[in-house]
């Protein structure tokens, strides 16, 4: 068992211990790796040493990152270091990790990473519980309308039925063109759908079903004008392409950054910019902390509700119940955020792209099989939809995982005609695992028609 230095008391040790573990007194990166266990002599990352930091099983073909993302092997340490460092001391632990000025500068971090003002950034456990903040935190009126797609992922559409349950108001599912056909097809649809009554358009930075990257700055262009609140589900976008926030003109941006990024599972991030978080009310409060003037006595209080936020920003104050509770998984997503930044957001992205390409490529070669995502390169990313004639995708999915250890995931939208597998490419991906699942599918198709001569 690991026992603190003697020359330094147990506070300090814990203090130093947790801090040492995401990298903050080491002046390198992610906790025991070296920049130059992932970098090559030319500079530029050595792709197949960034597959070996992560912590997928021996011989298995990963392609999901957009439902979750397999950890580094650092930010894992990072993050059970921090989980015993809680349980040797909790209160020296939540001393140096919730009061004093070290919470606000690791929001700063996340924020500068995606691109944004740490004021607006709230910490939660993903998308998810993100939308469900906005949708649950407005005062919608009955006949109120909330336009969105009909490329939702449930949690980003749910929230909104569930208002409109509640509320009275009306969710209106734009159809989509799948394949998607153009940017100026996208906003002119969202146009024509824009009533007197529009009070909020929610819509997909990357939709999770066909990968198609929608025209996000000019969706809020079309908002903002009309007093509309704009609304991005940033799921697939945070680690998959340089996602800058602040660049996008939203008023909410919702995502999660146990996918692209690989940041502990159950993390994720709420951005509501600054001039519109009093129209959206918290969903868990333990404090009037952001939404009220006066305490439970009625008093006009001189501090925060909750006493160790009181130097967080604003919308960690008000909308991030659980930060407390999550510090370790926020110490090791400062782990995954320097493990992407060794390599260079850019350069993540381009690598990404890449293996999509590839893959593109060859399944467009393979006779029978209809690939989904856009062909532009604005309008994909490294999420590519396909379907396979005369092959169900869930039957086909299963095949893949049990008999070749290939992972892929299925979108079933069978009311919108979209029945597909998914397949995401990401930096633990190889070359190689790519022609492995073309190969298996070339075959599969072989078998399905027999008459049909591949290449």
């Amino acid at each position: 068992m690991h026992h603190p230095p003697a020359r330094l008391d147990r506070r300090e040790w814990l203090t130093r211990s947790s801090q040492a573990a995401c990298g903050l007194l080491m002046g390198s990166a992610v906790a025991s790796g070296s920049p130059l266990a992932v970098i090559g002599p030319d500079g530029e990352p050595d792709w197949q040493a960034v597959a070996r930091q992560f912590l997928i099983e021996e011989g298995l073909a990963y392609f999901n990152a957009g439902t979750y993302g397999p950890s580094v092997r650092t930010v894992n340490e990072i993050e059970a270091r921090e989980r015993e460092a809680m349980s040797r001391d909790w209160m020296s632990y939540f001393v140096s990790h919730h009061l004093g000025p070290t919470m606000p500068k690791h929001v700063e971090r996340i924020a500068r990473f995606v691109g944004t003002t740490s004021d607006g950034i709230a910490i939660l456990s993903g998308t998810t519980e993100a939308m469900n903040v906005v949708a649950g935190g407005l005062d919608l009126r009955e006949g109120d309308e909330i336009v969105t797609t009909t490329h939702e992922h449930q949690a980003g559409i749910y929230p909104w039925l569930l208002a409109a349950k509640r509320q009275g108001c009306v969710v209106r599912q734009i159809p989509m063109a799948c394949p998607q056909q153009s940017h100026a097809d996208i906003l002119e649809r969202f146009e024509a759908a824009i009533t007197p009554r529009t009070r909020v358009l929610s819509f997909c930075h990357i939709h999770y079903t066909d990968g198609a990257v929608l025209p996000v700055r000019e969706l809020c262009g079309l908002a903002r004008p009309r007093g509309i609140l704009s609304v991005v589900d940033g799921a697939q976008a945070v680690g998959m392409i340089d996602t800058r926030i602040g660049d996008l003109g939203c008023d909410v941006y919702a995502t999660s950054l146990h996918k692209w990024l690989s940041a502990p599972y159950g993390t994720g991030l709420l951005w509501i910019r600054r001039d519109v978080q009093d129209r959206i009310w918290p969903s868990v409060v333990e404090g009037f902390d952001g939404w009220d003037t006066v305490d439970r006595y009625g008093d006009v209080p001189t501090s925060p509700g909750r006493d160790f936020v009181g130097q967080w920003p604003a919308a960690m104050q008000k909308y991030a119940w659980g930060a407390l509770y999550f510090a370790p998984l926020i110490w090791a997503t400062l782990g995954a955020i320097e493990f992407h930044e060794q390599l260079g957001k850019a350069q993540v992205e381009a690598r990404a792209r890449a293996l999509a390409r590839r893959l593109r490529a060859g399944l467009e070669a393979t006779p029978g099989v209809e690939v989904l995502t856009p062909a532009d390169p604005a309008m994909s990313a490294a999420i590519v939809a396909f379907r396979a004639k005369g092959l169900v995708p869930r039957a086909l999915s299963t095949e893949l995982r049990r008999d070749h250890r290939i992972i892929v995931r299925t979108v079933n939208h069978p009311h919108i005609g979209l029945e597909a597998c998914r397949v995401c490419t990401h930096i633990w991906n190889t070359e190689e695992q790519v022609d492995l699942l073309l190969g298996v599918l070339k075959d599969r198709m072989a078998k399905a028609s027999p008459g049909v001569c591949l290449p």
